[in-house]
């Protein structure tokens, strides 16, 4: 698992050199952060799910990217781990100058950490603005096709 996270370092490197120092406290940072550290060395293929989305997650902060683009990070995750990374990207979008752009079903997980909410309605339809205004009830039943009074 730590070589893993360690070769999404490799576009970092310049040609023949090796992870140096600095990538390496990377690579424990972003273990740190993915509540990964105490499985450094388990095969990934002896991870469950939810450990491999993590380990995918990890891989991806070592990258330092400044646009995340990220399908479902909280799939696979219990609700310890869902809030635990929703609350590191919501810090990281607060603190650095990284754009977030992430697709999410999970409604209150939406409200609870999206700043802006973009819903996608299946006739091709659009509304995006402040989560506050756009994921209300009129809106979510559109989406849904379904009364969210009687849910």
């Amino acid at each position: 698992m730590w070589e893993y996270c360690l070769s999404s370092r490799f576009p970092h490197l310049s040609y023949f050199n090796k992870p140096n120092h600095e990538d390496e406290k990377i690579v424990i940072h972003a273990l740190e952060k993915m509540d990964l550290t105490h499985l450094a060395k388990r095969v990934v293929g002896k991870l469950s799910g939810g450990e491999k989305r993590r380990l995918a997650i990890a891989a991806l902060l070592t990258q330092k990217p400044e646009i995340y683009l990220l399908d479902e990070p909280t799939n696979h995750l219990d609700i310890k781990h869902q809030h635990q990374v929703l609350n590191y990207f919501r810090e990281l979008a607060r603190h650095t100058q990284a754009t977030i752009v992430m697709s999410l079903h999970d409604v209150n997980l939406a409200q609870q950490y999206c700043d802006h909410i973009l819903l996608l309605y299946p006739n091709g339809e659009t509304l995006q603005g402040p989560s506050s205004e756009i994921l209300t009830t009129h809106n979510l039943s559109k989406l849904y096709q379904l009364s969210m009074n009687k849910v």
